[in-house]
């Protein structure tokens, strides 16, 4: 999750669907969790980031995501900006910061509309626990 520093979120709106939802993906073999995050987010909104603090791990399974034939654990981390500029990729059409009221139709395969007001209760109160199911 990466915040701006008037709290807005950001999002990539996914070539996919068109849904959005936070920049991230699959880990590649021998990457950490860190450095998967930091890649997914240059490569889908052309940010570079620092990881911050670790927000949770997930069950996909049990977050309300339609099933696939595999099982997953999403590693949510938050993060800030450190240079770049919003920059779709091959696999997002927009780059964009969104207030708290103003989040727009989301890619649900992706990130559930419960798990965007999770992230922006962290926002809010940076010292939450990370959480984990």
């Amino acid at each position: 999750m990466v915040f701006d520093d008037v709290g807005r979120l950001l999002l990539v709106r996914k070539n996919a669907d068109g849904g959005w939802t936070p920049p991230g993906g699959w880990a590649d073999v021998a990457d950490s969790p860190a450095q998967v995050a930091i890649r997914e987010v240059a490569e889908e909104s052309g940010y570079q980031v620092r990881v911050t603090r670790l927000l949770g791990v997930l069950d996909r399974d049990k977050q309300g995501y339609s099933p696939i034939p595999w099982h997953v654990y999403n590693i949510y981390f938050m993060c800030e900006v450190i240079s770049g500029v919003a920059t779709p990729s091959s696999e997002t059409s927009a780059v964009a910061w969104f207030e708290r009221q103003q989040i727009p139709p989301l890619s649900l395969d992706r990130i559930q509309p419960h798990l965007i007001d999770l992230f922006f209760a962290y926002y809010d109160d940076p010292t939450l626990p990370a959480v984990f199911d």
